[in-house]
């Protein structure tokens, strides 16, 4: 048996997706129209919204994760890897009323789509090449007094200090993301601008020499 082992939970998500009528699929697959080149997680989730569907951020999140899983295995064609999906579905709901028919049915639309989520996989994977891989970013910023002789006395003054939380993943086939936390003060707060200005001055010159040569420029 072709193995993908998917999550239980994902499982049952995966069969609300299946359970949904005609019409409410068909909107679903219309979201799929007119793709970028390269799909992310945020655009999946952004497009299946606009449906209004009950748990489509669900969905959307076991779309995404199930179709870069196919999309890696290119060796098997797309009848076996619904064969695969529908043995770990049964699996895991043997009662399910859903038919192989009806998965089938369903799955052969979202197959059409695979090649887009192949691009994303390869581009995470080329950043794994290089190292670690940012998956969120978030900063803060707090007020801290300084006490010379315990809180108990009166403090002598404070600092400003702001924290930078990145959480990263350095395997594209291991969803637990890992976390660091830096603190940084004003001084560092301006060097990191100037590093962004720099970055994006490049950025932009390299846009502009791909652009003249035709090649298409994957936005993540």
């Amino acid at each position: 048996m072709i193995g993908f082992n998917i999550p239980k939970e994902d499982i049952i998500v995966l069969s609300k997706l299946i359970e949904l009528d005609n019409s409410q699929f068909s909107l679903i697959e219309k979201c799929f129209i007119n793709l970028p080149i390269a799909l992310t997680p945020v655009i999946l989730k952004n497009r299946l919204k606009e449906t209004s569907i009950k748990n489509i951020e669900q969905i959307s999140d076991v779309i995404f994760k199930l179709m870069v899983s196919v999309s890696k295995r290119t060796e098997i064609d797309d009848s076996d890897i619904i064969t695969g999906l529908f043995d770990e579905f049964r699996e895991i709901i043997p009662k399910s009323k859903i038919s192989l028919e009806r998965f089938t049915e369903r799955f052969l639309i979202l197959l059409k789509f695979k090649e887009s989520f192949k691009v994303f996989y390869r581009v995470l994977a080329l950043r794994q090449e290089i190292g670690n891989y940012i998956t969120d970013i978030d900063t803060n910023i707090s007020i801290k007094p300084i006490f010379l002789n315990g809180a108990e006395t009166k403090a002598i003054g404070s600092i400003i200090i702001h924290t930078l939380k990145i959480e990263y993943s350095n395997d594209i086939n291991n969803e637990e993301d890992k976390e660091i936390i830096f603190s940084f003060d004003k001084d560092d707060l301006i060097k990191l601008k100037e590093l962004i200005e720099i970055a994006e001055k490049q950025q932009i010159e390299l846009e502009q020499k791909l652009a003249e040569t035709g090649l298409n420029i994957i936005d993540f």
